[in-house]
């Protein structure tokens, strides 16, 4: 496949060996097939641990908010709760420190209030709320980011959410 984003991977394990070329998500898909079929126990154990898939969040984060060039987030839907909207918002900061746009995952209160259009004690309530029940955690004075619990119950309320919301 010609062009800069163009990736390719050889694999050899055990007397078998793979290649793969193109684009990196088909690549990764690639790699991941191979693997699931050379290694039945990675199959198992991937059913097991959680691992989200980037580029399909980032796909149904776009229908609820927006990433500029400088990798602001803005939230497109400000009628939804503090809790939703921060939830998402949080997320996406942790998407964009995983793929190298944002240098941290954390925002502080100011942030979410400014990002999500919520008052200051609507914010402090909803993160007192979202820390109890595992959704968020505190990682500073008035910092906070999304734990693994908190991006499962994200994507699952992207995955049934109708569009639009």
């Amino acid at each position: 496949m010609e062009g800069d984003d163009s990736v390719k991977v050889t694999i050899e394990w055990r007397g078998m060996r793979h290649e793969a070329e193109g684009d990196v998500d088909e690549v990764v898909r690639e790699v991941l097939k191979f693997l699931q079929r050379a290694c039945p126990t990675y199959e198992l154990a991937s059913r097991l641990l959680f691992a989200p898939d980037y580029v399909q969040l980032m796909d149904s984060l776009s229908k609820f908010l927006n990433i500029t060039q400088d990798g602001e987030v803005v939230l497109l839907k400000s009628y939804m709760p503090a809790d939703q909207s921060m939830g998402l918002v949080l997320l996406c900061a942790h998407i964009l420190s995983k793929i190298g746009k944002r240098d941290y995952d954390e925002m502080s209160i100011e942030e979410l209030k400014k990002l999500t259009g919520k008052s200051e004690k609507t914010v402090r309530n909803a993160l007192t709320q979202m820390t109890k029940d595992g959704t968020v955690e505190r990682t500073g004075r008035g910092s906070y980011r999304i734990t693994n619990l908190g991006m499962m119950r994200m994507m699952e309320m992207l995955e049934s959410s109708p569009e639009g919301m």
